[in-house]
């Protein structure tokens, strides 16, 4: 006998972006929540959408909210699967074969870049054969017998993908994905917003990506000036 069902498509709880600047210690990053949407009443597979790379939370609530019926999944067969390759997950339940409210699981997914999307398909099973693949736990106690940080470096990286453009001639591994178009004499002027820097002055590396083209023969050697203030 053939049975098909129809997936879920649920938007969760990103817990945190995965990248910052050079951030306190103590500093952590306000948590962004959406509503999942309902489609079906009770399939075999939850359809995640990610667009952002971070750690996701998803909840008995969430489930509940989508239209399942949580409390008859058992947490030890909870699965995730991203391109055919199953993600380890961390769950969060005091009974190891039953799912209760104020139970959750998380996990590490990320988005796509690439010509086509920025979306990222993530699918959760409870009925496949099998325990599900489970996070690694490591003890994070603190010793005290080391420095004391009060801040850090990290990489911040602002890029919108607002239109894409293929020229000829250029190869497959092209990243064809722009933030907006410059053409000769254009200025332009970008804000950017560096949260929970640190007191003390620290030195700063920063890149700008450019893919410049050339029409006019006779100036080929255009070039763009970068002022930082």
């Amino acid at each position: 006998m053939f049975h098909q069902t129809s997936p879920i498509i649920v938007t969760l709880l990103l817990i945190g972006p995965l990248l910052s600047n050079t951030v306190q210690a103590e500093n952590q990053e306000p948590i962004k929540k959406t509503q999942p949407t309902r489609h079906t009443k009770q399939p075999d597979t939850l359809r995640i959408e990610i667009t952002e790379a971070g750690i996701y939370w998803l909840s008995y609530q969430d489930l509940t909210e989508a239209g399942l019926q949580p409390q008859w999944i058992n947490p030890q067969r909870l699965q995730l699967f991203n391109q055919g390759k199953e993600i380890a997950i961390q769950v969060i339940s005091d009974q190891q074969d039953q799912f209760k409210p104020g139970d959750y699981l998380t996990f590490y997914a990320e988005g796509l870049n690439n010509t086509f999307t920025d979306t990222n398909i993530y699918w959760l099973y409870w009925r496949k054969k099998g325990l599900g693949k489970r996070m690694a736990l490591t003890d994070g106690t603190v010793t005290g017998q080391s420095d004391k940080r009060e801040a850090f470096y990290d990489h911040f990286h602002l890029e919108q993908n607002k239109f894409d453009e293929i020229w000829e001639g250029s190869p497959d591994t092209q990243d064809y994905w722009f933030w907006q178009r410059l053409n000769a004499s254009d200025i332009k002027e970008y804000t950017i917003t560096l949260p929970s820097l640190p007191v003390e002055q620290t030195d700063a590396i920063v890149r700008v990506g450019f893919r410049g083209r050339s029409a006019v023969p006779t100036h080929p050697d255009h070039h763009t000036l970068v002022y930082l203030n």
